[in-house]
């Protein structure tokens, strides 16, 4: 699955540029338009614990610290 546009990258150094934040508001409406009115759908929310509870079957038992 390909992110389809769904990411944003703000350039940090250069705060005054304001054409970053309307394409970043443009890309959130379009976003927003797709997605019926919301942001986070159902299906992406069920995806993502999917993937969550796929990870955590294959690590390592013990979690982070053990040895």
């Amino acid at each position: 699955m390909g992110v389809e546009g769904r990411y944003h990258l703000l350039n940090n150094e250069a705060p005054s540029d304001v054409q970053q934040v309307h394409e970043l508001l443009e890309r959130w409406s379009r976003l927003w338009k797709k997605n019926g009115g919301g942001v986070y759908t159902n299906a992406m929310y069920l995806e993502v614990i999917e993937t969550a509870i796929g990870r955590r079957g294959t690590s390592k038992e013990g979690g982070v610290g053990t040895g």
